[in-house]
């Protein structure tokens, strides 16, 4: 995408792009924290060159294919998808761990431990944990689980800390995962991808009237429906003209 955009080759950056986009939506697919992570990462790093793309004032075909894209592969899930994912393969694991008593014999001191640690043995599982029943093991995890589940469809501004991981269990603390890095990039996600319906609006304006408005208020309603909301603060988008030509912004 930067070659195509160095190369001002306006069709191969929108194809770069939609396929980049594409990717990210093929992880976002699949009910996984590590997948919609990789996913996260490569809508990221598109959205940046579009951004790039946008500050060279391209036309308003340009913007009406660069729009269709982003709808397009925007895939309809759920922002607490690979939460729910997770939480199955995790109930499986617990499972399939107490499933055989040799597995879970002696306890915190059971091999299975030492090996979901990643094969140190009994010397890395803290003396201060238990195994715990499979019925304790469950009802925790899912009770973590559901709070996380809650917090990552809310937005940052109405979302309550959610608690800390469940400790003093050897597996959960083993294969919980930490959801906060999950928690924050679906924030800066859709964030994203409401500023740059607010970029795709401030360059058909610019396109138009040859700078950009005095506040995001003037997009409403001929070029933008409403001024996104700020899921940090709760107040609506807003941005800040760097030059008094009206050349250059800040959302």
């Amino acid at each position: 995408m930067q070659l195509a955009i160095e190369a001002g080759d306006d069709a191969e950056f929108l194809a770069a792009f939609e396929s980049s986009m594409a990717l990210a939506r093929l992880d976002y697919h699949q009910p996984t924290l590590i997948q919609t992570l990789v996913g996260l990462a490569i809508e990221d790093l598109a959205m940046r060159q579009a951004a790039r793309a946008i500050s060279r004032h391209p036309d308003g075909a340009w913007l009406d294919r660069l729009e269709a894209a982003i709808a397009r592969q925007t895939p309809a899930l759920p922002r607490n998808h690979p939460v729910e994912g997770d939480r199955l393969m995790l109930q499986d694991t617990l499972a399939w761990v107490f499933t055989d008593p040799g597995r879970v014999r002696l306890g915190r001191f059971s091999s299975v431990a030492s090996d979901l640690a990643g094969g140190w043995g009994t010397s890395s599982i803290a003396l201060d944990k238990k195994l715990g029943t499979y019925a304790d093991n469950r009802d925790r995890l899912n009770d973590y689980v559901d709070q996380v589940s809650v917090a990552i469809e809310q937005l940052p501004h109405e979302r309550d800390r959610w608690a800390n991981r469940p400790t003093g269990y050897v597996l959960l603390d083993l294969l919980i995962p930490a959801y906060g890095r999950l928690v924050e990039g679906v924030d800066e996600r859709d964030a994203t991808r409401d500023a740059m319906t607010v970029m795709i609006a401030l360059e058909r304006y610019y396109i138009e009237e040859g700078a950009y408005p005095a506040s995001l208020a003037e997009l409403t309603p001929g070029l933008l429906a409403a001024v996104p909301m700020d899921p940090w603060t709760g107040e609506r988008m807003s941005y800040r003209l760097l030059d008094e030509r009206g050349q250059r912004y800040v959302l």
